[in-house]
Formats: C-alpha cells, structure tokens, sequence
C-alpha cells in the first residue's frame, strides 16, 4: 500500500487546480473501495482515490500495478475502476449506484477552468454506458456537462428500482463546487482535508443534525467535506448544475 500512500500524500505539491479536492465525496469513495478490492480485476489494488486525481497522480498508480495497453489509459482509469466497481457489486443495487456517482466525480486538472480527459472507450457494464465526470464549473461547456452527468445518474438509478426522489438524490450527491473565478492557489472553491479549517478536518465529521441530498446525518458523524461544506452554506458547497426539476422532467418522474 505504500505507493497509494505516497502518491496521495504528493498530491498538493504537484497539482494546482482545485487541489486537494479529491475527498469531497469520501463518502463515495468509502462505498467503491471494498467494491473494487473484490473485483478480481486488474484493478482491484488501485485506491479509488486515484481516479478522481489528475493525470501524474493517476498514472503512478497505473505504474505501480504494472497496468498494459487499453488498461493503462489514464483517461480512462475512473471509468475502468468504476467498471471493477460493478464487477464486485456483484448485482447489488446499492453498490451498483455507488460505482456510478463515482464515475460522475470531477478529476482534479491543472488549472481552474481546465477539463479533464475524456475517455473515449466503451465501458464494460451497461450502466456506465454514456457517463462521463463532472468537469470544473468554471470552464466552457461544463454547466451543460455537468447537468447531463446528473441526469444520466438519476437515469441509471430509475432503472435499477430506486424512486424517483431516491434518483435525484443520488444524481446531486455526484455535483460539485461553484464555479471560482481567478485563484492564484488553484483551489477554487473546494474543500478538503486542511487542519487549520473546522469545517475540513480528518476525520471530518458533521458540524450539526440535516439532511443533504437525502443524506440525513447527525452532528459529530463521520461524513466527508462536501457534505459539511453544504449544511455549512458555505463557498464549499456543492451545487448541482441540474435541478430536481430538471432531472424529475428527465426521468419521466413528478
């Protein structure tokens, strides 16, 4: 494990947007982890982590497991990753969604404003078929993007059986931060593990009782910075780019 660790840990000294960004949605990430690990894919050793990190990062765990050809595409390691994710799902609903609004996660770029790449393969399971990551809401095109992305998980969620409240829950639980302007830090407004900060402290927990995207949770739970960063109403929020009207009207809900 120790390449996982060291990789992380050198996360903020080589990239610059929205950095560190990438335990936003820990709660996800908590979710995909056993998921993957018993895949029994090629993948299986890869933290889940390192698919919602930019390209150096990804590409040292693509490395370090000796990964080969299509397998080795950077673009594609969260698609692949979220593929092994179903994989160990093993037809459980519930950790079938998980892998999904993993794969919608924004990937951490260079700068502010910057896409990340787009994987052009064709996933292995049918309910990532057409799902891409949230992009930065600061760059061109992403407020569309970033829309679509949260309609397509509602979908995928409608169709294995959740409601439709259950449906858009999910789909906003994948957003991400608003868009940031001109940051010289790279960081935008995202939120993460940072000890001088109440509201991003490891283990970060809930700072009161509410209710997130569905997600009730309780004052001093174990939760991740976005959800804190919401109950909070602060610049860390999430914000979906689609509404529950947008996402009802799509899934034929009401």
């Amino acid at each position: 494990m120790f390449y996982i660790i060291a990789a992380v840990l050198a996360v903020p000294s080589v990239h610059k947007r929205e950095v560190p960004q990438e335990h936003s949605h820990d709660l996800i990430l908590d979710q995909v982890r056993p998921l993957i690990q018993k895949s029994g894919t090629a993948f299986a050793k890869i933290d889940p982590v390192f698919g919602t990190l930019a390209n150096a990062a990804a590409t040292t765990a693509i490395n370090s497991n000796g990964l080969k050809g299509d397998d080795a595409d950077v673009a594609c390691l969260q698609q692949n990753l979220a593929d092994a994710c179903i994989t160990g799902a093993a037809g459980n609903k519930n950790g079938i969604i998980a892998c999904v609004q993993f794969r919608a996660l924004e990937r951490n770029t260079a700068k502010i404003g910057q896409a990340s790449d787009t994987c052009t393969k064709q996933p292995k399971s049918k309910e990532l078929a057409g799902l891409k990551q949230h992009q930065d809401p600061a760059g061109n095109g992403a407020a569309q993007n970033n829309k679509d992305v949260e309609i397509q998980v509602a979908k995928v969620a409608k169709s294995l059986g959740f409601s439709d409240q259950e449906a858009v829950n999910f789909a906003q639980r994948t957003s991400t931060f608003q868009a940031a302007g001109n940051d010289p830090s790279g960081r935008g407004n995202t939120c993460d593990f940072d000890p001088g900060n109440p509201v991003n402290q490891s283990p970060i927990v809930a700072t009161k009782d509410g209710t997130v995207f569905g997600l009730a949770v309780k004052k001093g739970q174990k939760v991740d910075c976005g959800i804190v960063a919401t109950l909070e109403g602060n610049k860390s929020k999430l914000v979906p780019a689609a509404s529950d009207k947008d996402i009802l009207a799509a899934i034929g809900g009401g």
